[in-house]
């Protein structure tokens, strides 16, 4: 019985198993390198690793956080208050505003950008009805144009 090309190409008729170069390229003497077979390879096995440049510059953002919580907070458990959460959408909406700059058709990050002025706008407006003082000093340090 023949085990090269039949119908069920995975488990031909004899019951063998054969390799997956031979049942996905059954042309007698052409290598899956000349499909490109070895690229596929490859990029499935990076499937899911987070790329080298990817994880810097996560770590540079996350840094940056940090950097703005610690500059911004009232008390040294101070993550929520408006003036830390301010600061942080004005350094996110700072980079995509740059982001927009190069990317002009990016019309779902324009969105989000504007989702992100709006709440900004409503902590500031939360800020200024409550302590008038706290918004005034908050805009300077921002250098935010009102």
């Amino acid at each position: 019985m023949d085990c090269g090309r039949s119908a069920n190409v995975a488990y031909p008729r004899c019951g063998r198993k054969l390799a997956i170069s031979q049942y996905l390229f059954p042309m007698v003497g052409i290598s899956p390198a000349l499909h490109g077979w070895h690229q596929y390879a490859k990029k499935r096995e990076n499937k899911g690793k987070l790329g080298e440049s990817k994880r810097v510059k996560m770590e540079l953002a996350q840094e940056k956080t940090q950097e703005t919580i610690e500059k911004f907070r009232l008390h040294n458990s101070d993550t929520g208050s408006p003036e830390v959460q301010v600061a942080l959408l004005s350094y996110r909406i700072a980079y995509l505003t740059e982001h927009l700059r190069t990317h002009k058709k990016d019309h779902h990050s324009r969105v989000g950008l504007l989702k992100l002025v709006g709440k900004r706008r409503r902590l500031l407006d939360y800020l200024k009805r409550g302590e008038v003082q706290r918004y005034q000093t908050l805009i300077q340090r921002l250098g935010i144009r009102r």
